[in-house]
Protein backbone atom coordinates (compact mmCIF):
# COMPACT_ATOMS: atom_id res chain seq x y z
CA UNK A 1 0.00 0.00 0.00
CA UNK A 2 1.00 2.84 -0.95
CA UNK A 3 1.41 5.55 2.30
CA UNK A 4 0.89 8.94 0.16
CA UNK A 5 -2.47 7.44 -1.22
CA UNK A 6 -3.56 7.00 2.36
CA UNK A 7 -2.64 10.04 3.35
CA UNK A 8 -4.76 11.59 0.57
CA UNK A 9 -7.27 9.55 1.74
CA UNK A 10 -7.01 10.72 5.41
CA UNK A 11 -7.10 14.07 4.52
CA UNK A 12 -9.78 13.75 1.78
CA UNK A 13 -11.95 12.05 4.86
CA UNK A 14 -10.86 14.81 6.80
CA UNK A 15 -12.43 17.21 5.05
CA UNK A 16 -15.64 15.75 4.49
CA UNK A 17 -16.41 15.07 7.92
CA UNK A 18 -15.57 18.93 8.89
CA UNK A 19 -18.14 19.64 5.90
CA UNK A 20 -20.83 17.82 7.95
CA UNK A 21 -19.99 19.48 10.95
CA UNK A 22 -20.66 22.62 9.18
CA UNK A 23 -23.65 21.78 7.74
CA UNK A 24 -25.06 20.34 10.51
CA UNK A 25 -24.01 24.16 12.50
CA UNK A 26 -26.01 25.38 8.97
CA UNK A 27 -22.43 27.12 8.47
CA UNK A 28 -22.51 26.84 4.48
CA UNK A 29 -19.97 29.81 3.85
CA UNK A 30 -17.51 27.40 5.78
CA UNK A 31 -18.63 24.75 4.19
CA UNK A 32 -18.58 25.87 0.95
CA UNK A 33 -14.28 27.30 1.29
CA UNK A 34 -13.48 23.30 2.04
CA UNK A 35 -15.33 22.71 -1.50
CA UNK A 36 -11.87 24.15 -3.22
CA UNK A 37 -9.45 21.81 -0.28
CA UNK A 38 -11.41 18.93 -0.89
CA UNK A 39 -10.95 19.44 -4.95
CA UNK A 40 -7.39 19.52 -4.28
CA UNK A 41 -7.16 16.40 -2.44
CA UNK A 42 -9.70 14.56 -5.18
CA UNK A 43 -7.53 16.34 -8.17
CA UNK A 44 -4.03 14.72 -6.27
CA UNK A 45 -6.03 11.00 -6.72
CA UNK A 46 -6.56 12.02 -10.01
CA UNK A 47 -2.97 12.51 -10.71
CA UNK A 48 -2.27 9.13 -9.17
CA UNK A 49 -4.90 7.38 -11.61
CA UNK A 50 -2.91 3.58 -12.35
CA UNK A 51 -0.86 3.86 -9.17
CA UNK A 52 -4.26 3.82 -7.18
CA UNK A 53 -4.40 0.86 -5.04
CA UNK A 54 -8.16 0.11 -5.92
CA UNK A 55 -8.07 -3.99 -4.10
CA UNK A 56 -6.72 -2.60 -0.46
CA UNK A 57 -9.37 -2.95 1.71
CA UNK A 58 -8.41 -0.31 4.08
CA UNK A 59 -8.84 2.34 1.61
CA UNK A 60 -11.85 0.93 0.14
CA UNK A 61 -13.35 1.13 3.73
CA UNK A 62 -12.14 4.87 3.52
CA UNK A 63 -13.42 5.15 0.41
CA UNK A 64 -16.70 3.79 1.10
CA UNK A 65 -16.95 6.25 3.78
CA UNK A 66 -15.55 9.61 2.14
CA UNK A 67 -18.65 8.13 -0.17
CA UNK A 68 -21.04 8.18 2.11
CA UNK A 69 -20.64 11.02 3.55
CA UNK A 70 -20.44 13.02 1.18
CA UNK A 71 -23.69 11.66 -0.14
CA UNK A 72 -25.25 12.97 2.91
CA UNK A 73 -24.03 16.30 2.88
CA UNK A 74 -24.85 17.09 -0.94
CA UNK A 75 -28.60 15.75 0.31
CA UNK A 76 -28.28 18.19 3.23
CA UNK A 77 -27.04 21.08 1.43
CA UNK A 78 -29.84 20.44 -1.43
CA UNK A 79 -32.14 20.34 1.60
CA UNK A 80 -30.89 23.92 2.87
CA UNK A 81 -30.70 25.30 -0.32
CA UNK A 82 -34.16 24.74 -1.27
CA UNK A 83 -35.44 26.02 2.23
CA UNK A 84 -33.68 28.84 1.63
CA UNK A 85 -35.47 29.29 -1.70
CA UNK A 86 -39.21 28.80 -0.28
CA UNK A 87 -38.47 31.32 2.51
CA UNK A 88 -37.39 33.60 -0.47
CA UNK A 89 -40.34 33.33 -2.37
CA UNK A 90 -42.12 33.85 0.64
CA UNK A 91 -41.05 36.75 1.58
CA UNK A 92 -41.33 38.28 -1.53
CA UNK A 93 -44.66 37.03 -1.31
CA UNK A 94 -45.33 38.79 1.51
CA UNK A 95 -43.67 42.17 -0.08
CA UNK A 96 -46.27 41.91 -2.87
CA UNK A 97 -48.85 41.49 -0.31
CA UNK A 98 -47.71 44.43 1.72
CA UNK A 99 -47.17 47.03 -1.40
CA UNK A 100 -51.07 46.03 -2.74
CA UNK A 101 -52.57 47.29 0.61
CA UNK A 102 -50.68 50.25 1.16
CA UNK A 103 -52.36 53.48 0.38
CA UNK A 104 -50.18 54.90 -2.28
CA UNK A 105 -51.61 58.28 -1.65
CA UNK A 106 -50.16 57.77 2.40
CA UNK A 107 -46.88 57.97 1.21
CA UNK A 108 -47.00 61.42 -0.51
CA UNK A 109 -45.10 63.75 1.41
CA UNK A 110 -45.35 66.80 -0.53
CA UNK A 111 -48.04 69.70 0.25
CA UNK A 112 -49.45 72.20 -2.07
CA UNK A 113 -51.69 74.62 -2.71
CA UNK A 114 -54.83 74.71 -4.85
CA UNK A 115 -55.78 78.18 -6.22
CA UNK A 116 -59.44 78.73 -7.67
CA UNK A 117 -59.28 81.49 -10.05
CA UNK A 118 -63.02 81.48 -10.68
CA UNK A 119 -63.92 83.01 -7.32
CA UNK A 120 -61.47 85.58 -7.44
CA UNK A 121 -63.50 87.83 -5.22
CA UNK A 122 -60.01 90.04 -3.67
Amino acid sequence: MNIQQKLVYEKLLEVTKQQAEYLDAEDTMRFERLLDKRERFIKKLVKMGDTLDKNNPELNAIRDEIIAIHDSNITRYEEMFEEAKDDLQLLRKQKQFNTAYTNPYSQYTEQGFYFDKRNDKI
